[in-house]
């Protein structure tokens, strides 16, 4: 239930400050109340916002203030008033229809027109953008939901919940109100400060989602996860109408049609109110619909920045149907320091801060603060829905739910010390024909012992069934210097090993072998101990070296058991052989213009983040075991992801290698393997690795080029269709070639459509030394990239 409201919530926001001494109503010629008017207050920079009544209030200093009263449509109102000490002033403002003229234009004139006016908008606010960017705000939020109707389902599943079922507050009003600030600290990275709230919204969530909507501007690329009519690309996305021009006091206001061109959740459609003097907004009117939310938004503007926001949405979703409303109003507060700008830096990061006193703010402090008057009806809302706050029961209390699902065992996330078991989907980790079933689980266990330093184990034990042998082993990392990622990792074990662990995943294979009575992958035995070491030598340099010592050997396949029945299994290879081997390597990762540590910007190429280079020496050396493996291998590439605009990128990732020199020891398991699976479900990457091959067909022992280049795509072929337009998936084309000396060049081609980069479905062709042909049709379900192994 909470979620249903936390969901709501979260999609409709904006802010203010102030109360009381100053009470006023906006009525229109008709002495009918205007809702959502809006009322700025030179010199303190005040917005402040009417309720459906037409009524607002708030708390001023004595003093001489002016102010303008506004609505889209109708005429400024400006005043000026005085506040003496210890009275109370009342006015009522009435505002008049302004005439909206319209030229005689054709079609065609009126596009120019319209294009023209947002280019100017668009081109005098980038000459400003710091001030977009750089702001403090002071805010007011008040807010009301009524829900209309409630499924069954989600009725008998609220009352098992929260005992209450949630159809017993149809029809009633549930009201919130939220004071705090946000600051902009730098292009996006943000302080925000609660500092009062009342009525049901949970902390958490308020926090995290209803504050999100001040760290974007109508200006910028993207605005709140819509595409942002004034973003750069706006042509690409929106067709604009030229609908005329109100006559205001010193200057003309222009009002634009915005018509999304393609039928998608993330545009919007709506009017623009444009100011000709500074070519800057001065109302917005936005309507969207997404994730079972329609919405209609409007916003005044002073200069760059927003002062009052209203927000009425209609929600259907999860078998819960109703509406919420949001009044907001903001104080702008100066900036007392000048920034250099960074265009190029994005931290996308907040630090919420919440006062310990926030929930319990006496009415002094909502008198003060409080921008709109409440009925006396309110607090009995508030109080009504403070029940709704109890929170869910956490099932990781319950140790069946331990059992199944995993947990911890000792401790916690903020622990000292903590356990954690990984529950059913790890007892049965494995099948195949060398082991049987691996019966058994891993574990985690964390020291943390002050907030740069930690230890972690991730220690495994299973008993592979078919060969009668306990498997099992322990990866240490001690991460002594979390600023800069510093960790030094000892991992040791014994475990059956896939010779070309990028290819098929063990759990495709599980698959295969269990039911269909056919082996995709071998495996030999494989004692291990590893050491490995890296850090952060700073923002753009990851540096890493690893010592390892590796016992192998080759193994039969132990049982031939699978539920069909089925005998199509293959023998494993290199059964009798011993292949050991001591090796070293060293390595960098560089990103050069981005912000983020190294770690992030691999983490996040995907994301549009930065370039990142790789380098890597490995080297086999030492005859003190068993037909020792010798080799030197020296390999670097680069991965990228290209935006071209909101609805398109290009990413592509470049690897080339050689063996410096090899020794006729070395062995097959130590050849430079690819990423490649011919199997219609895959459980590979569609974008980085090869889906026609067989993965054991392409390996080499000499030097390779492989190159993976992507073009991914809101509406590229199918999403032209009007009906698909506001389906999720996105449509890739796709170009994947590999050189070695041994089978010359292959390259692959196809088209998918994914729904994320991990789940998709694609046909392809692929071209073998420019003379076989082979095609394919692939679905996908990047397992791989998931980290579940």
């Amino acid at each position: 239930m909470k979620f249903i409201f936390i969901y709501i919530f979260i999609s409709a926001f904006y802010i203010s400050s102030y109360a009381q001494n100053f009470i006023g109503n906006i009525r229109d010629l008709s002495d009918a109340p205007i809702n959502a008017a809006t009322i700025f207050i030179k010199g303190i920079n005040q917005g402040i916002i009417s309720d459906k009544n037409g009524m607002f209030q708030i708390s001023l200093k004595e003093g001489n203030y002016s102010l303008i009263c506004q609505y889209p449509g109708y005429k400024e109102i400006s005043d000026s008033i005085f506040i003496s000490k210890g009275n109370s002033l009342n006015r009522i403002y009435k505002l008049e229809k302004d005439t909206l003229f319209i030229d005689s234009i054709t079609e065609k004139q009126n596009e120019y027109q319209a294009n023209t006016i947002i280019r100017n908008c668009i081109n005098s606010v980038s000459k400003d953008m710091e001030s977009v960017l750089y702001y403090n705000v002071s805010h007011y939020i008040r807010g009301q939901m009524i829900i209309n109707e409630v499924s069954d389902f989600i009725d008998n599943t609220s009352y098992k919940l929260d005992r209450r079922y949630l159809s017993s507050l149809k029809g009633h009003v549930i009201s919130t109100e939220i004071y705090g600030n946000t600051q902009a600290i730098e292009p996006g990275s943000y302080k925000i400060n609660i500092e009062g709230y009342q009525g049901y919204i949970p902390r958490i969530f308020t926090e995290k989602g209803l504050f999100d909507f001040f760290k974007e501007s109508i200006y910028t690329e993207n605005y709140n996860g819509f595409v942002s009519p004034l973003s750069s690309n706006a042509f690409k996305y929106y067709r604009f109408e030229y609908g005329g021009y109100y006559k205001s006091t010193d200057t003309k206001i222009y009002k634009i049609k915005v018509n999304a061109k393609f039928n998608n959740p993330d545009l919007i459609n709506g009017y623009l109110f444009i100011k000709e003097e500074g070519w800057n907004i001065n109302y917005v009117i936005l309507n969207t619909d997404k994730n079972g939310l329609k919405s209609s938004i409007t916003i005044s503007y002073n200069q760059l920045q927003p002062i009052t926001i209203y927000n009425d949405i209609a929600f259907r979703m999860v078998g819960v149907k109703g509406s919420v409303e949001y009044y907001s109003g903001l104080k702008l507060n100066n900036v007392d320091e000048k920034r250099e700008f960074h265009a190029n830096k994005q931290k996308n990061s907040s630090e919420y801060i919440i006062d310990t006193c926030a929930n319990k703010r006496d009415s002094s402090f909502w008198n003060k603060v409080r921008l709109q008057p409440i009925g006396s009806n309110f607090l009995e809302q508030i109080s009504d829905t403070m029940n709704l706050r109890n929170r869910r029961p956490d099932l990781s209390k319950f140790i069946i739910a331990k059992l199944l699902l995993g947990g911890y065992l000792i401790g916690n996330d903020t622990s000292k010390i903590s356990l954690k078991y990984n529950g059913v989907k790890m007892i049965f980790r494995d099948y195949n024909y060398v082991d049987g079933f691996w019966l058994g689980n891993r574990f985690n266990l964390k020291v943390q012992f002050d907030n740069n330093t930690n230890i972690e184990a991730l220690p495994y034990i299973y008993c592979a069934t078919a060969r009668k042998r306990l498997l099992g082993g322990n990866d240490i990392m001690y991460n002594y210097n979390l600023k800069k990622k510093g960790q030094f990792t000892v991992s040791f074990g014994t475990r059956s090993e896939d010779f070309n662990n990028l290819s098929l995943t063990r759990y495709q294979n599980y698959f295969n072998s269990l039911i269909l009575g056919e082996n995709t992958n071998f495996f030999y035995q494989h004692d291990f101990l590893y050491f490995n070491n890296s850090i952060h030598l700073n923002p753009k340099i990851k540096a890493f070296i690893s010592f390892g010592i590796d016992k192998r050997s080759g193994l039969n396949n132990y049982t031939d058991f699978n539920i069909l029945n089925r005998n199509k299994i293959q023998p494993n290879i290199f059964p009798n052989s011993r292949f050991d081997r001591t090796y070293y390597s060293l390595g960098f990762l560089y990103s050069p213009y981005s912000n983020y540590t190294i770690t992030e910007a691999v983490d996040m190429h995907n994301k549009k983040v930065t370039p990142v280079f790789n380098i890597e020496y490995q080297e086999g050396f030492s005859s003190w075991q068993v037909n020792n493996s010798k080799y030197q291998k020296l390999k670097g590439g680069i991965s990228h992801n290209i935006p071209i605009d909101y609805f398109n990128s290009i990413d592509y990732k470049i690897e080339a290698g050689t063996y410096i020199k090899t020794d006729h020891n070395m062995h097959f398991t130590d050849y430079q393997h690819f990423g490649a699976s011919d199997m219609i479900l895959n459980l590979n990457s569609l974008f980085d690795s090869f889906l026609l091959l067989d993965n054991y067909q392409l390996q080499t022992n000499r030097y390779w080029i492989n190159m993976f280049l992507n073009y991914s795509g809101r509406y590229v072929f199918l999403k032209h269709i009007p009906f698909l337009q506001r389906s999720p998936f996105t449509e890739n084309i796709h170009l994947k070639t590999l050189f070695t000396p041994d089978s010359k060049s292959y390259v692959e081609a196809g088209y998918s459509i994914s729904f994320n980069r991990f789940l998709g479905l694609g046909a392809f062709t692929s071209f073998h030394n420019i003379e076989g042909c082979k095609f394919g049709i692939q679905f996908s379900f990047n397992i791989r990239s998931l980290k579940l192994e």
